[in-house]
């Protein structure tokens, strides 16, 4: 099918047609992120094949002319966000991708949809208020709500490259790459949920995370007790290091932009293993 919409394009009648060659050039591209995107693009470029062919049959239909040309368009719209995708996802290590997987999985999406949107939020709302026993009158409560709204926000303006209004692995793995490439520079909702993480866990408001904070965090999350003391362990060097506030932003960084498999940011979300 490719094949034939690369001949298509080609042909000396279609370029004589009326056309834009800027159109023409675009449909060639995307052709491109076609292999590269086969479920996403197969009906899209099935039509514009088949709308192709009748094209010359049906040149003096105005409507069926302005409707391709919209359906060329629309495609060529989505030439810069596949571009991102694809070489985003070619460039990050797998060691990276599957730590990038492990929280969106784990921690954002909560119900599981295989996407992040507004709903995993409002629940992972409820769920971090149920676990520090704060009820829906409470200020904490709305202030939890306030700053994980504000992050959700941050997110999708960040990484709804389609706007869709949800986020996909793909998307999130985007964003983190972009990331990795200057971590000092983070978002401001990525500074927001970095904090928010650190605030939670804090459960006594010291200003540092013990071992018993971290694992009952963890244990909410469905990591074992002895998985959770182990990377604890790791990152504090066995109690040896305050995981502070500032020692935590550095974990945090380092999580999300490092591929050394020995740095100890890589455990501060309780995964001592990422096989």
């Amino acid at each position: 099918m490719l094949s034939g919409l690369r001949r298509i394009l080609s042909s000396p009648n279609f370029l004589q047609s009326s056309i834009p060659l800027e159109s023409v050039h675009y449909v060639s591209t995307l052709t491109h992120y076609a292999r590269l995107f086969r479920p996403l693009f197969f009906l899209y470029t099935t039509e514009i094949y088949y709308s192709s062919c009748l094209y010359r049959l049906l040149l003096t239909s105005k409507r069926f002319h302005k409707y391709f040309i919209s359906r060329v368009k629309y495609l060529c719209t989505l030439v810069p966000v596949l571009s991102n995708l694809a070489q985003a996802n070619m460039s990050i290590s797998d060691f990276r991708r599957k730590k990038l997987k492990y929280v969106f999985n784990v921690f954002f999406d909560v119900n599981h949809s295989g996407n992040i949107d507004r709903k995993d939020f409002e629940i992972a709302i409820q769920q971090v208020c149920t676990m520090r026993g704060w009820n829906e009158s409470s200020s904490n409560f709305k202030q939890i709500k306030d700053r994980m709204m504000a992050i959700w926000d941050g997110l999708q303006q960040s990484a709804d490259d389609d706007q869709d209004g949800q986020i996909s692995l793909d998307e999130w793995c985007s964003m983190w790459e972009a990331f990795a490439r200057n971590p000092e520079n983070a978002s401001e909702w990525q500074n927001s949920y970095m904090d928010l993480m650190f605030d939670i866990i804090d459960t006594s408001g010291d200003g540092c995370i013990d071992e018993n904070e971290f694992c009952a965090v963890c244990d909410h999350y469905g990591i074992s007790r002895q998985e959770s003391s182990a990377a604890y362990k790791k990152f504090s060097n066995s109690g040896a290091v305050n995981v502070t506030r500032p020692v935590f932003h550095s974990y945090w960084r380092e999580y999300f932009s490092s591929d050394d498999e020995n740095a100890p940011g890589n455990f501060i979300f309780g995964k001592i293993s990422f096989d």
